[in-house]
């Protein structure tokens, strides 16, 4: 009979260890041999069970209110092979494997994690897989502490009039916009008021006055004011009341050596004061039958006026023949206009 068997024969017969241990050196090959399904049982409750059914093996803690408890300086848990699943370091890390090769570790302050981390949930409250799309959007190296001088360095390489960021504009105007005090409001005190011109003739407007124009539009996009050129009749008079005689808005009856249309401008050198006679040359018979003959330096013995002039009517030159032959030329009102 060989010691295992006498070992067996003794646990089975019911026999006591003094000191609850059994030493397998006596046993020929030093082995304790169990069958399938026989177990390893640790335990007044048969509380620790170990043992293999034949195709997997287990270690069952089997006390519902105690702790399975593995323990060791370092430990790992690997491949029979070799291969390391997990590795526990005493007052250290803590690691887990992936193909024997290290994929998380716990560190001091948190973990060290080697690879790509996919998340299906939230982390800390946050939807991962919908943040990553804002996160892809970041360029490469991008910081966020950026100083302003940084920044403003930054935003002077790109501008430019037509890179619809000009640092050179201030609301939107460039410098000489501020040279012109007609763009201001709210001029302090001491300001006397602003002068409007058309190039040619201005007008000082005091400070707080209105000024309304007649048929003014107004374009948003170009920030301009369009003003009707062509002025009512009651304008004109009410600006030109004032006007000398042969002065720019003033008015004379003038005639011509041509017909004169309505609306048309004339030079007044080919214009000829009239003062609103009738003039007519030629040959008249009297009543007896006598002829006599009219003769008269013509209009232009009046003189010319300077300037540009603009016809107010018309007038046609009327000639007639025979022994009454007669020319007539008629003046008409004409207003200046330069």
């Amino acid at each position: 009979m060989t010691k295992a068997r006498e070992l067996a024969d003794f646990v089975s017969a019911g026999n006591p260890l003094a000191d609850g241990v059994i030493s397998f050196s006596e046993i020929a090959d030093g082995n304790a041999v169990f069958g399938d399904n026989s177990k390893a049982i640790f335990g007044a409750g048969s509380d620790l069970q170990i043992y293999h059914n034949g195709t997997d093996s287990f270690i069952d803690e089997a006390n519902a209110s105690g702790w399975l408890y593995i323990r060791g300086n370092d430990i790992v848990i690997g491949k029979y092979t070799g291969e390391i699943y997990f590795k526990g370091i005493a007052d250290g890390a803590v690691e887990l494997y992936h193909d024997n090769a290290v994929k998380l570790a716990t560190t001091a302050t948190g973990i060290d994690v080697t690879g790509t981390v996919t998340v299906d949930g939230t982390v800390d409250g946050r939807d991962v897989a919908a943040d990553g799309t804002k996160l892809d959007g970041i360029e490469s190296g991008a910081t966020a502490d950026q100083t302003a001088s940084e920044i403003l360095t930054a935003i002077k390489t790109v501008d430019g009039a037509s890179s619809g960021l000009d640092a050179d504009l201030l609301d939107g105007q460039e410098g000489s916009y501020y040279l012109n005090a007609n763009n201001f409001v709210n001029m302090p005190a001491g300001y006397t008021g602003w002068t409007i011109s058309d190039g040619t003739n201005s007008e000082s407007v005091t400070d707080g006055s209105t000024i309304t124009f007649s048929g003014a539009s107004y374009n948003t996009g170009t920030n301009t004011v369009t003003i009707n050129t062509t002025p009512t009749t009651a304008q004109v008079l009410s600006a030109t009341s004032g006007a000398s005689y042969g002065a720019v808005g003033s008015y004379a009856f003038l005639t011509t050596y041509s017909n004169v249309g309505e609306n048309g401008t004339y030079a007044g050198s080919s214009l000829y004061w009239g003062a609103g006679m009738t003039y007519f040359y030629g040959s008249h018979r009297w009543e007896d039958g006598t002829v006599f003959s009219v003769t008269s330096s013509g209009p232009s013995s009046q003189g010319s006026p300077s300037g540009t002039w603009r016809a107010l009517g018309n007038s046609s030159i009327y000639s007639s023949g025979g022994p009454s032959s007669k020319t007539i030329y008629a003046a008409t009102l004409f207003l200046r206009i330069s």
